[in-house]
C-alpha cells in the first residue's frame, strides 16, 4: 500500500527510539486475548474514509505532549505505518493521557485494526476511521 508523504523505503528505516520508553508488551499485537479477538473480529462502520498519508494521521492521532506521558505522537505513527506496511491483519493499541495539576486524568485510546486489507483506526471506539 502507498503511503502518501513517505518514500517507500522510509518506513523501513524509520526505527522507534530505544529510549522511547515504548514497550514492546503495549505495541506488540495483542494476540490469543478474548479483546483481541472481539476487536479484530468485529466489523466497524467507518465514520471517515480517507487516503492513507502521514499528514491524515498526524491530524487524527491527538497526542499529549506532557511529560508524564512514555510515548511521542512521532513514534506512534511510525509504529501505526510499519504494522501497516507489513500487510498481515492484527490488532494494535496506543493509548495517551492529558497530565494536569487541575484536571482529570483523561485518556484516549487508539485502536488500529487490519482485516482483510481494511485499515481502520478506532479513536475511543467513538469515531472510525477507514483508510485506503
Amino acid at each position: 500500500m502507498k503511503v502518501t508523504g513517505l518514500q517507500e523505503n522510509e518506513i523501513e528505516d524509520s526505527k522507534v527510539e530505544h529510549n522511547s520508553d515504548i514497550s514492546q508488551e503495549a505495541l506488540t499485537m495483542k494476540e490469543n486475548t478474548e479483546e483481541y479477538e472481539f476487536v479484530l473480529n468485529r466489523e466497524y462502520t467507518p465514520t471517515e474514509r480517507y487516503p492513507l498519508s502521514i499528514s491524515r494521521l498526524k491530524k487524527i492521532i491527538k497526542w499529549s505532549s506532557s511529560r508524564y506521558n512514555e510515548r511521542r505522537k512521532t513514534d506512534v505513527i511510525k509504529d501505526i505505518l510499519k504494522n501497516i506496511s507489513q500487510g498481515k491483519d492484527g490488532y494494535w493499541e496506543y493509548e495517551t493521557g492529558l497530565y494536569t495539576e487541575k484536571s482529570k486524568l483523561t485518556s484516549t485510546k487508539y485502536r488500529l485494526v487490519i482485516r482483510n486489507k481494511k485499515i481502520k483506526i478506532l479513536v475511543n471506539y467513538d469515531q472510525v476511521v477507514e483508510f485506503y
